[in-house]
């Protein structure tokens, strides 16, 4: 049963919104990072950089006390999971852009 008077309903609401658009951004961005980057420590490199991301954002969630803050950082989670094909694309150049230029001697 929902409890109404729980003063923090609605940061349990952003919570869970937040955390079901990280798990997909986290999802994506392992099988971008594993399909596109070759060199494991740039692949780990950027897979941790998403997991700092996505905590950070939920450890803002749970220490605001603003629900425009917890409905910021929600925004911030799911506009860097790219859902067209252009993001994917402009994720994909990004990536190629963290590979170590190879030297012609």
């Amino acid at each position: 049963m929902d409890n109404y008077l729980a003063k923090n309903r609605f940061s349990d609401y952003f919570l869970t919104m937040a955390n079901l658009e990280a798990r997909q951004l986290s999802n994506l961005a392992a099988k971008l990072a594993d399909r596109h980057l070759k060199n494991a420590i740039v692949r780990n490199d950027f897979k941790n950089d998403i997991q700092n991301f996505i905590a950070h954002q939920l450890q803002s969630i749970r220490t605001t006390k603003n629900d425009s803050e917890c409905r910021q950082c929600v925004s911030n989670i799911s506009k860097n999971a790219p859902t067209s094909t252009r993001r994917i694309a402009s994720w994909r150049l990004a990536a190629l852009r963290l590979l170590p230029q190879r030297s012609l001697l």
